[in-house]
């Protein structure tokens, strides 16, 4: 396995963990990991008030060579998907 699948791995791992219970239980949530050629991006969604699914924070994908290129990605994602927390369901 190479150096980018781990980090991957690793990182779907981590968004696994930190979206394994509610964040507002009022507001659902869900993130997900996705490819962009060789790059790497987060997307987060809340569901919205019509019932489908909306996106909130799409983090713009990076090439993931080291572990703390795929934390930065994760920490940089997060912080501005909890700072539109209020705006999660329009």
């Amino acid at each position: 396995m190479n150096d980018r699948h781990m980090l991957l791995k690793e990182l779907k791992a981590k968004v696994r963990d930190a979206f394994s219970y509610q964040w507002d239980p009022d507001r659902p949530t869900r993130a997900g990991v996705f490819e962009d050629g060789k790059k790497v991006g987060l997307r987060f969604e809340a569901l919205g008030r019509s019932g489908s699914w909306v996106t909130v924070h799409e983090e713009e994908p990076v090439a993931l060579l080291t572990q703390d290129d795929a934390d930065d990605l994760l920490a940089q994602a997060l912080s501005i998907f909890l700072m539109k927390h209020p705006g999660w369901r329009s």
